[in-house]
């Protein structure tokens, strides 16, 4: 039977001898062709889609930023999975909603108890939790002469003039000793008190005033 064509444009073609082709779908790779550009939008990692549409939708080059930030403190906090997600969102949020030289001094405890050059910190007040984390191990100088090292994260239970349950801190009395609380015993008072190592002792108060810079070292 000879093959009967439309004999007008946009007329669909009526032989039944002639096969339409099925349609290629999304995603799909024919065979003999390259990928297509949504197999290819598929394999691109999240960051760069995340940063293209950013891009795309005009975000504000702060929140970019922000962004950026995020990314770079998060991967020096040695914490686990969780830790790091609570991290986030907290970030996102705006919490913590103040420094934490503010906080301690909340407490009556030195503002300076803790090195300038922390990552960040959560608190926990339900449960009067502190976490304190560090972008390594390191180690500050007091203008007493003491000297406290720090694990890349420090945890506590805070309360008004304690830090008690204290691990990852420690101090030199000769040799190094674990840290295990540090206290104030009033607002007036112009000693704090170290426990380590089983003994309590006391110095300047003033002397841990001001947060000093920390020094990596290559171990707790």
């Amino acid at each position: 039977m000879p093959i009967k064509l439309a004999n007008r444009i946009g007329t669909e073609i009526s032989s039944p001898e002639i096969k339409r082709k099925p349609a290629i779908g999304l995603g799909t790779r024919p065979k003999g062709l390259g990928m297509t550009s949504v197999t290819r939008r598929q394999l691109r990692p999240p960051a760069i889609l995340l940063k293209r549409r950013l891009g795309a939708f005009g975000y504000p080059k702060k929140a970019k930023q922000e962004f950026s930030n995020i990314a770079g403190d998060l991967s020096s906090i040695s914490g686990t999975v969780e830790e790091k997600a609570k991290w986030v969102i907290n970030k996102l949020k705006g919490k913590p909603p103040k420094a934490l030289p503010d906080l301690l001094r909340e407490h009556n405890l030195p503002p300076g108890l803790f090195p300038q050059n922390i990552t960040c910190y959560e608190l926990d007040a339900s449960r009067s939790k502190l976490v304190v984390y560090m972008p390594s191990a390191c180690e500050a100088s007091f203008k007493d002469g003491s000297i406290v090292r720090y694990a890349s994260r420090v945890k506590g239970n805070l309360s008004r003039g304690k830090l008690a349950g204290i691990e990852g801190m420690k101090t030199k009395v000769l040799v190094w000793v674990k840290v295990a609380g540090v206290a104030v015993e009033s607002h007036k008072s112009s000693k704090i008190w170290f426990t380590a190592g089983g003994v309590k002792k006391s110095r300047p108060r003033d002397a841990y005033e001001t947060a000093r810079e920390a020094v990596r070292v290559d171990e707790f």
